[in-house]
């Protein structure tokens, strides 16, 4: 346990890691949060903390990137059956 506790020995998964995206993706859909921002959020913020920036977190000339491309037409419900942890709530 504790601060050094491997990731993947977290039991059942993290409750709610899964839905970050599509959530933060439906509020800049809706105005409440801008596609920077959420870009931020996601991505960026997160390579800067753990200093991987600009290596990561980045679509630049010579950074690793992963490209999500959201389909602003495509609806779903998120449900426990749907998601990959082993928890029996969202």
């Amino acid at each position: 346990g504790g601060t050094d506790a491997p990731f993947t020995k977290v039991p059942m998964g993290l409750p709610g890691l899964e839905c970050r995206l599509p959530l933060l993706y439906s509020a800049a859909l809706l105005g409440k949060i801008s596609l920077t921002r959420m870009v931020e959020v996601v991505s960026t913020n997160p390579a800067k903390l753990y200093g991987l920036y600009p290596r990561k977190g980045a679509l630049a000339v010579g950074a690793d990137a992963d490209i999500v491309v959201c389909d602003p037409n495509i609806s779903s419900t998120i449900g426990s059956r749907s998601l990959h942890d082993e928890l029996d709530y969202t």
